[in-house]
This record gives C-alpha cells, structure tokens and sequence, in this order.
C-alpha cells in the first residue's frame, strides 16, 4: 500500500491533537456547546465536548449528530476518518456528566 495513505501514528495524533487543544475550551457561536479538550482513544481523535443544551437527550442527539457530520465532512477531519476508520464525539452536561458518545466512520459520511 501507499505510505500516505497508512494510519496516523499514535505519536502523530497526539501531535495533531496538542495543537487542536491550544484554542480550547472554545464555545460554539451558536451558544449550544464548548469544546473542551481533544484525546486520543483507539487510535483516532476523541472530541469532548460540554452541551450547554437543556433539551431532552434525544433531541440533543439528533441536533449534535447533524453537527457531528457537518463538522466530519471538514477537509481535515474527513481526512483524518479516512487514514483512522472513525473519529469520536463525546458530551458531557455541565457538571461533567457523560450523556452519549457518536463514532463517525467513513460510512456515515457517504450516507448524509
């Protein structure tokens, strides 16, 4: 196979994430959430990210996943879902509470 097209590194990622994590926290313009912080899990880039959202779980599912692809089908992050297989997004309340988690895979990129 082409070397370009291999999976990032571990060491890459963390790289590539270091420099994603110095404009954060940021908050949305639209006021909905803040993102936090980036890691890296199962070799690929975890996005956190705080809902400001009181809407019902459901409804914020729906309205952060159509965000969740928007923001997937950037030139860099596709990219990224491409060489890595997925990239995660996990919200928290804001008292730091898990509510859910989406993994984008290529797949779903195609599908919306």
């Amino acid at each position: 196979g082409n070397s370009a097209d291999a999976k990032q590194s571990t060491n890459e990622l963390l790289k590539g994430a270091s420099i994603i994590n110095k404009k954060c926290p940021h908050t949305h313009c639209s006021g909905r959430y803040r993102a936090d912080k980036v890691t890296v899990y199962d070799q690929t880039f975890r996005f956190h990210y705080t809902s400001f959202m009181s809407n019902p779980i459901s409804e914020q599912k729906t309205i952060f996943w159509a965000d969740a692809i928007t923001r997937s089908k950037l030139p860099n992050i596709a990219k990224v879902i491409h060489l890595q297989g997925s990239i995660r997004y996990r919200y928290a309340d804001t008292r730091g509470n898990y509510l859910f988690e989406f993994v984008v895979t290529p797949k779903d990129l195609l599908r919306f």
